[in-house]
């Protein structure tokens, strides 16, 4: 129980920081962000064709970039229903990134880079690395946007890779 509710602390806390983080990240200019952006998401995984539903994943995405200009994408996520059975799982994912401008509201994002997901549970832990490649979009509406994205992910010694879809929001411009 204390662990699930320091998991919620941390999401309750990384939402305060971003509405901070908005109010320092906006520039006049309503079509170009100033550096961070900064969001949350929900996603899928999957393997082949086969959805995993059950294993629902939150994440935050920390974006430093800006239109035509090689950037760096960060995320951190975990399953919540594994909370449940006192387990913790933490995947992140450190990706270069060139987000194009297709319209001013509307970004096309190529990204790869290096994968994580760790385990935890009462009997100890375990972690693994790997690399991912995808692509992801942002639909501008003001300040803030809707994030999409589609990730491939490939972890040592496995047999294929685990994608992940996830849609959420960032905000920041």
């Amino acid at each position: 129980m204390p662990r699930r509710i320091s998991i919620v602390a941390v999401l309750v806390v990384a939402m305060l920081r971003t509405r901070e983080a908005l109010a320092q990240t906006t520039t006049s200019d309503d079509h170009a962000p100033n550096g961070t952006l900064i969001g949350m998401t929900i996603g899928v995984p999957g393997y082949g064709r086969q959805t995993e539903p059950d294993l629902l994943v939150v994440g935050l995405n920390v974006l430093h970039a800006q239109p035509s200009r090689l950037g760096i994408d960060f995320a951190l996520g975990t399953i919540p229903k594994l909370l449940s059975a006192d387990a913790l799982v933490l995947g992140g994912r450190l990706d270069a990134v060139l987000p194009i401008a297709v319209t001013r509201d509307l970004w096309l994002m190529p990204a790869a880079g290096g994968s994580m997901i760790g385990a935890a549970a009462g009997g100890g832990g375990t972690a693994i690395g790997g690399v991912n490649a995808g692509l992801g979009a942002i639909a501008w509406s003001g300040h803030f946007g809707l994030r999409t994205s589609m990730t491939w992910h490939h972890f040592t010694d496995a047999r294929g890779a685990i994608w992940l879809a996830e849609v959420g929001f960032v905000g920041g411009r």
